[in-house]
């Protein structure tokens, strides 16, 4: 069984209040933001059924999410960030395809209604969240852990009446980290998906975007930024999502991500994307 956990360390502090399970409460200097955090998927037993095994659930996961998947309803792709973002929505569709069933249980809470007991002028609610993922036969495949704060800076910023709103709102959010967490080890999703950058989209989308590399002009070549625009304009055409195009990019080239991609290899991935739209299109003809 294998645990992710994306909470906040807690330390004991004198002036601590309402805690569950005697869990330690943060101090306010470690209300810090809450990051979430991966851990590597569950190993597969080394044996020929077994890698037979896990190229099968690879493609299922591929197959599933190209054919039911939504973009910004069951993932989404924030800029700036190299993977989809897993949402709710996509969690519980990947739960429900591997006939797995999870249990939330409280761990610790704060509930610090002025926040004063903690040296705070805003209220203090930090919850903390345990997912457990079991398979059909009742056993632990997975469990994940998260923390929600109000100290997180999309909090803070709405003022003591803001906070007050969005207590159960907050309470909610960890769960749903806690569930996403589960999820990406129990169904082996970590390969495709990052967890909860939802939460960060507004500071994410504030950041500058990184530097696009100038265009090569010399013998008529195109330049990597036009490379990779002409690469999306063919994966739109094929009808293929990021998570898709990406592990066929990982097939063709050895790299995911297309701005990792040297001249050539990004040549190499066009290439046989436009192979696969030619038997698309053949396909289609025969049909």
């Amino acid at each position: 069984m294998k645990t992710d956990t994306n909470q906040v360390d807690l330390q004991t502090n004198a002036n601590s209040i309402i805690t569950v399970d005697a869990e330690p409460i943060p101090t306010t200097s470690e209300l810090a933001e809450i990051t979430p955090k991966e851990t590597a998927i569950a190993p597969v037993p080394p044996s020929e059924s077994g890698i037979n095994q896990a190229l099968q659930h690879y493609g299922t996961i591929i197959n599933f999410v190209q054919q039911i998947f939504q973009q910004d309803v069951d993932f989404g792709v924030i800029p700036g960030t190299k993977k989809p973002t897993l949402y709710k929505s996509g969690a519980e569709k990947l739960v429900k395809l591997f006939g797995l069933h999870h249990r939330l249980e409280l761990v610790s809470k704060v509930e610090d209604y002025t926040g004063s007991c903690h040296g705070l002028d805003f209220p203090l609610f930090v919850y903390h969240y345990k997912c457990q993922l079991f398979n059909k036969g009742g056993d632990i495949i997975a469990e994940g852990e998260a923390t929600c704060s109000s100290a997180e800076w999309k909090y803070k910023k709405q003022g003591v009446q803001g906070i007050w709103n969005s207590q159960n709102t907050i309470c909610k959010i960890s769960q749903k980290r806690a569930l996403i967490a589960a999820v990406l080890i129990g169904v082996s999703a970590s390969e495709f998906f990052t967890q909860d950058l939802e939460d960060f989209r507004d500071k994410i989308e504030q950041e500058p975007a990184p530097k696009t590399q100038p265009k090569t002009e010399t013998s008529g070549e195109l330049g990597k930024q036009e490379l990779i625009d002409q690469s999306t304009g063919i994966m739109q055409q094929l009808g293929w999502n990021k998570i898709v195009a990406s592990a066929f990019a990982e097939k063709v080239t050895g790299k995911k991500v297309r701005s990792e991609m040297s001249i050539n290899e990004l040549n190499k991935f066009i290439a046989g994307m436009l192979q696969e739209l030619e038997k698309q299109n053949q396909q289609k003809a025969a049909s």
